[in-house]
């Protein structure tokens, strides 16, 4: 902005002034408005009076082991709105790694305090999460509290299958399993979206993939999935059936359980059907307001934190738009080899009334002083 407005000579404060007004006075509005915010959603969930469903995931602001600050934050599942946020700092720690652990607990101690009845919490597959839940939970049963339980993204487990079959894929022995890929995602969703929230049954789903894909649909020996649920293929069947043995199907069980079974031990955490993509979401909105190309100190961290946390809760109930016939509007993604597309909805214009509110108050602020200074 400033050689902006230089190349125009049009007269501006300098650098040190604005940050000097931003300090004194943008930022704690920023701050209170947001706590302001806050209050008001741990007021609903309160009134509610029944256990919190949560999701929450940290993001670095610079990758590999020079982080700084993890940006954590914690979103109510049913509004998608972000309840609380942590920004921890190197020092408060012994490295990088353990900052998002250590944010994670800060905020489960602050819903605590908040009176907040965490009932699940979602977050990526972390091991340094699953040591500290187990922590957290044997801390709540010396107390005589229920435990949270604590849950995987899918989509994680999803990725990391997925990953390991298209890497199979470029294989020459494995040209047969590149047809079945996509069959394979969906039957992936699927399984986590029907195990009903049984550990045992989502094990039995994800294990008969193989079989289906070989032409195999009665599963006799197993206990509670005994058969494929969908109808006759065998009229109309194009795609040939994996063989037994084969480098594809052996491929596609080792991406299944992962090395040592680890995917398969993992599955125990996967049976509610939760994400973190909204907290996806807002890391991306993050990378605005705290990029990760320019370095800042922790309070300007803090209020940029604010910003996000503001700007994800105003937008994230977005209507899609409409034409003129009234139908939703859409923009179509192609892939590369233009097969196949998604298609993504085109929302309305963000809200961006809540910056006006804040600007007026800084103004108040800087309307008191002027007249107080005079």
């Amino acid at each position: 902005m400033l050689e902006f407005f230089s190349k125009l000579n049009v007269a501006t404060a300098c650098r040190s002034t604005m940050y000097t007004l931003q300090s004194i006075f943008v930022n704690p509005m920023v701050h209170a408005y947001w706590i302001s915010m806050r209050d008001g959603l741990m007021d609903k969930i309160r009134s509610v009076g029944k256990p919190v469903k949560i999701s929450g995931d940290g993001q670095f602001d610079s990758p590999g082991f020079s982080a700084r600050f993890c940006f954590y934050t914690i979103i109510d599942t049913s509004t998608n709105a972000i309840i609380d946020f942590y920004v921890a700092e190197k020092t408060m720690t012994e490295y990088s790694a353990r900052m998002e652990p250590f944010a994670a607990k800060k905020l489960l101690s602050r819903l605590f305090q908040e009176n907040i009845d965490v009932k699940v919490l979602t977050t990526d597959r972390s091991g340094s999460l699953k040591s500290l839940m187990k922590e957290v939970n044997a801390a709540r049963k010396e107390r005589g509290l229920a435990p949270i339980k604590h849950s995987f993204d899918i989509w994680h487990y999803i990725k990391a299958v997925m990953k390991d079959l298209y890497k199979a894929c470029k294989l020459k022995k494995c040209s047969a399993l590149c047809g079945w890929t996509k069959s394979i995602k969906n039957m992936l969703w699927f399984c986590f979206a029907e195990c009903k929230g049984d550990p045992e049954l989502l094990l039995e789903m994800i294990l008969s993939i193989p079989l289906h894909v070989s032409g195999v649909h009665a599963f006799p020996s197993n206990k509670l999935f005994r058969s494929c649920l969908h109808g006759d293929l065998s009229a109309g069947h194009e795609r040939p059936w994996l063989k037994a043995g084969s480098m594809s199907m052996k491929k596609l069980v080792l991406a299944l359980r992962g090395p040592n079974n680890c995917r398969l031990k993992d599955l125990a955490y996967m049976t509610e059907f939760q994400h973190t993509s909204s907290n996806e979401s807002a890391n991306a909105r993050h990378n605005m307001y705290l990029p990760k190309s320019t370095a800042f100190g922790h309070p300007q961290a803090h209020v940029r934190s604010c910003l996000t946390a503001i700007d994800h809760n105003k937008n994230k109930d977005r209507k899609i738009l409409l034409d003129v016939d009234g139908d939703e509007r859409y923009n179509y993604s192609f892939t590369r080899d233009g097969q196949s597309y998604t298609a993504k909805p085109i929302k309305e214009p963000k809200d961006t009334s809540w910056r006006d509110e804040i600007l007026e108050k800084v103004v108040q602020v800087l309307s008191y002083a002027w007249q107080k200074e005079r």
